[in-house]
């Protein structure tokens, strides 16, 4: 559902597709405590729900609102170079040959997605840590915040690997700040280290994890 509304270039869709990614997450969740007292024990591999502060372990070069920045969704307009698909004439000496068809490709213009962000820790209760590995993961972010009103646009948009056919003249972002509070959703598991979180959440694609912003 969330890939068709994205193809068809649809703002409501995207916005109902993001709703029924999260609500149906959460469905599926094993919701841990406030205190997070019981995600210990619970079974690896579970998909679980909780909530706390993103604090960075990593972040862009870049600021925004002289905040750090741990993720990014940025929405834009790129031409697709589309190809008519001629119906064939009647009168035979009028049929277009394979190189006039392709002489009559035209561009069309769909708004395309781009996200990224770097592995974070998630603080809970009591400074309570685990790891978030975002391969895979889907920031649940809104991107209605025209770039061109940010002071540094041109910078910040020369430090981000645009497609080529993109338009950086309207761009819209949405971002995760550190120390942002978020709900996160994915698979729970436990790993020795020697130092740093012994808990992770993340880091599969089936299911995606999702980081979601509070107030989703």
């Amino acid at each position: 559902v969330a890939n068709f509304f994205n193809a068809v270039d649809n703002p409501l869709g995207r916005t109902i597709a993001h709703r029924l990614a999260i609500s149906g997450a959460r469905a599926i969740a094993t919701r841990i405590a406030d205190d997070w007292s019981n995600l210990a024990s619970i079974e690896d591999g579970t998909i679980v729900s909780l909530v706390g502060r993103a604090r960075a372990t990593r972040t862009f070069s870049f600021r925004i609102a002289e905040r750090p920045v741990i993720g990014l969704m940025l929405r834009f307009p790129m031409r697709t170079l589309q190809n008519l698909n001629l119906p064939a004439v009647n009168a035979p000496k009028n049929i277009p040959t394979e190189q006039q068809k392709a002489n009559m490709s035209w561009w069309r213009t769909e708004r395309v997605d781009l996200e990224a962000a770097y592995d974070f820790e998630l603080v809970g209760p009591s400074e309570a840590r685990a790891a978030v590995l975002v391969d895979g993961a889907r920031l649940m972010l809104k991107p209605s915040f025209p770039i061109r009103h940010v002071p540094d646009a041109p910078k910040f948009l020369d430090e981000i690997d645009f497609p080529a056919d993109a338009d950086l003249n309207d761009v819209f972002g949405a971002f995760l700040w550190d120390e942002a509070p978020v709900e996160l959703i994915g698979p729970k598991r436990t790993r020795s280290v020697a130092q740093g979180p012994s808990i992770t959440i993340g880091d599969t694609n089936e299911p995606p994890t999702l980081i979601i912003p509070r107030g989703l």
